[in-house]
């Protein structure tokens, strides 16, 4: 199991939640976001924008990964969390 922790560069939108969850869904791997000791499944939209819905710009989160492909799965969602929103919506179309 990998754990990892990301700040984010600005304020949790609705198409960084997408992008989360699409790059979530690329891999194999159990994909987790960590808030306040309760584990996200990140491949669920529904249970992300819950947890994600009043996180702030400059907050520290953690994701954590179980599987084959959990090394990728992390470093590839260590990129969402390096950019701003455009790549994120980028990354979500696939782009």
């Amino acid at each position: 199991m990998l754990k990892q922790d990301f700040q984010l560069k600005e304020r949790i939108n609705m198409s960084n939640v997408m992008a989360f969850v699409h790059v979530s869904s690329l891999y194999k791997s159990d994909v987790y976001f960590l808030k306040n000791n309760i584990a996200y499944n990140s491949k669920c939209v529904l249970g992300l924008v819950n947890a994600m819905k009043d996180m702030k710009k400059d907050a520290v989160i953690t994701v954590q990964a179980q599987g084959d492909d959990a090394n990728e799965a992390i470093s590839h969602l260590s990129q969402l969390f390096k950019g701003d929103s455009t790549e994120a919506s980028q990354q979500f179309k696939g782009h």
